[in-house]
């Protein structure tokens, strides 16, 4: 069950870790969930393919639809058409390709269909996507409690020209403004039978950094703060990560195992004031393992482009490649800095994963693999 309650574009997203490999083939992706959706204004699903394992991305499809991280490449697959104004029905809305941060939407062919739903009760659905095709398909809600369900038929189908043939698969439930819109506080949604096909890959090795959980306010409203505040010292404060009020010790990465692996590689979202300043390539991030060498990553040209969109809020999910040595076994801590960014308001990351991966081996058979939370 997710529930997704944070007002103005929030969003629940879930990666699965292991990639989806569709190479030259028609790859499946299957899940089950109750759909129901009262107004594109209020709380919808998704289902995100990203050639990178970054967190939390979104479509940015115009203006402030929806603010946040754009993917490098991805495909942004969201159900909150509502089927002429029927909150009992629902199919796909427009459909947004990303290739190296450029958006286009997807020209359906034949049209698109609609399935009835029902609040608490699950759909089914497939999507079926190639390097140069997509097909999804959809069933009416159960009536049996998801033990069985009306046949399925073809929602959607497009023609495109995918820049990947390997990526990762997020399942996402999105807040776009339930309160404005007097749709009520949230939107709960119940998946199930989350998989896809396709070889098992070897997998790596993650850890996470845990959400901040700070409380604060804002507007006399109460609010809590997910992200981290990053300061580089020039503000009255000392450079260092922040809660945003108080200075923290470094992040902790528990029980790393690096044998056996051969890269590393951190992903993270990251906030830039882009609002009243312009992004150059001089702005980035500092990081650190373990006291060792500081090592810059500095915003690529292409990364700059899309947080000055329009519509981005200055919001952008980055990948920083580690070098294996400056990590150990066990215990591992992470410092952080901004580079060259305004102090206005400070750069803030979140959702900070790390990442391992083995030397490349040769895929298995093709087998079923399912994903359940």
């Amino acid at each position: 069950m997710t529930a997704i309650a944070i007002q103005n574009y929030g969003n629940n997203s879930y990666m699965i870790r292991q990639p989806f490999d569709f190479a030259e083939r028609t790859g499946k992706i299957a899940f089950d969930v109750d759909a129901f959706s009262p107004s594109a204004l209020a709380t919808y699903i998704e289902i995100d393919l990203t050639e990178d394992p970054v967190p939390a991305p979104t479509f940015r499809e115009f203006q402030n639809y929806e603010a946040g991280p754009a993917p490098r490449n991805g495909l942004m697959l969201k159900w909150n058409d509502n089927c002429v104004s029927n909150g009992g029905l629902i199919t796909l809305n427009n459909v947004m390709l990303y290739t190296n941060y450029a958006p286009s939407i997807l020209t359906p062919v034949g049209g698109t269909a609609c399935v009835a739903t029902r609040i608490g009760s699950m759909n089914h659905f497939e999507i079926q996507v190639s390097q140069q095709h997509l097909d999804i398909y959809g069933s009416d809600y159960s009536t049996d409690n998801g033990q069985s369900f009306p046949t399925v038929r073809r929602m959607y189908s497009a023609d495109f020209s995918l820049p990947f043939t390997r990526g990762y698969i997020h399942v996402s439930a999105r807040n776009h403004a339930t309160v404005k819109y007097g749709f009520g506080p949230d939107g709960i949604y119940h998946w199930d039978n989350i998989g896809f096909d396709g070889p098992v890959l070897s997998g790596g090795r993650a850890y996470e950094i845990p959400d901040n959980t700070t409380a604060g306010s804002y507007n006399s409203q109460s609010i809590r703060n997910l992200g981290y505040m990053l300061l580089d010292g020039t503000s009255g404060k000392p450079a260092g990560i922040y809660d945003p009020v108080n200075r923290l010790d470094p992040f902790q990465f528990q029980g790393v195992d690096v044998q056996g692996m051969a890269t590393a590689r951190l992903s993270l979202n990251a906030y830039f004031n882009t609002i009243t300043h312009v992004a150059n390539a001089t702005w980035g991030l500092a990081f650190r393992f373990n006291g060792a060498a500081w090592r810059n990553r500095f915003l690529t040209p292409t990364e700059v482009q899309a947080i000055n969109t329009a519509g981005s809020a200055g919001n952008a999910a980055l990948l920083l490649d580690v070098p294996l040595a400056d990590l150990g076994p066990g215990l591992n801590t992470l410092e952080m800095l901004p580079l060259n960014a305004p102090m206005d308001y400070p750069p803030v990351v979140a959702n900070i994963d790390l990442t391992l991966s083995p030397d490349a081996v040769p895929p298995t058979a093709p087998t079923n693999l399912r994903i359940r939370f």
